[in-house]
């Protein structure tokens, strides 16, 4: 692999991760059950060649794609894989685990976590309702709120500054964990990255309204809001569920 396609590689690592609440490097190790040392070699070479096809395996699983897509990619020899390819083999579809969607409701209450341990904060909710991603460049610097979520590793917090919108406490955190958006639920809060034609897509936090005919309608909290926003199913980039708020 080229230097170029190195960097390509590295820089879609971490948005990725990113992408998927894995807002700190020590999330994707924890997820990945790849030493941070090794990891770190990977992120900055580009290269896959410092891990075998096992730990590739889980590095694959964590970041939700497909093995022979990300080995492809990271060799130079496929295409980048676009945010709107999620496969998220951990979770089986419902129909085939009924007490799945019973897992999926329940919300941890949060507990004291170790220095460095929290859930951490991966964007900011400013006055107007927009969405603030913060710059995951340098995953060590990650800010973190001091609690986790038992049973949730890859539960991440917005930041609601002050001056909120209507329905949220200003100076409060949301902690949510990703889910696929095909089991939201009316009356769900939610944060939502949808496709718009742009690199980075769109992002929007509100209650969820309805889902029917495969699109969502989701009520957003932002100051402008006039009406429930309708978006497609396919085009949602990631969906995730609020479970909890912290002080």
């Amino acid at each position: 692999m080229g230097t170029q396609s190195a960097s390509i590689f590295s820089q879609w690592l971490a948005r990725r991760a990113g992408l998927l609440g894995l807002g700190a490097f020590s999330d994707l190790c924890d997820a990945s059950g790849i030493s941070p040392l090794t990891l770190r070699r990977v992120a900055e070479s580009g290269l896959l060649d410092e891990i075998d096809r096992s730990a590739r395996a889980w590095l694959a699983r964590a970041l939700k794609v497909p093995l022979r897509e990300l080995e492809s990619f990271a060799a130079g020899a496929g295409p980048s894989i676009p945010d709107s390819r999620v496969v998220d083999l951990d979770r089986p579809p419902a129909a085939s685990r009924p007490e799945l969607a019973v897992a999926d409701l329940a919300r941890p209450s949060p507990v004291p976590a170790p220095p460095g341990r929290g859930v951490p904060i991966v964007a900011r909710l400013s006055p107007g309702g927009d969405i603030q991603w913060l710059d995951a460049a340098a995953p060590r610097d990650t800010p973190r709120i001091p609690v986790r979520c038992p049973g949730v590793p890859d539960a991440f917090a917005l930041a609601v500054e002050q001056d909120s919108p209507p329905d949220l406490v200003p100076e409060t955190f949301l902690i949510f964990r990703n889910l696929p958006a095909s089991q939201l639920a009316p009356g769900d809060i939610a944060l939502i990255t949808f496709s718009d034609g742009a690199p980075a897509g769109q992002s929007v936090l509100g209650r969820l309204a309805a889902t029917s005919d495969g699109a969502a309608a989701i009520a957003a909290f932002a100051a402008d809001a006039v009406k429930p926003v309708l978006l497609h199913l396919e085009t949602i980039v990631r969906a995730a569920r609020l479970i909890a708020t912290h002080a």
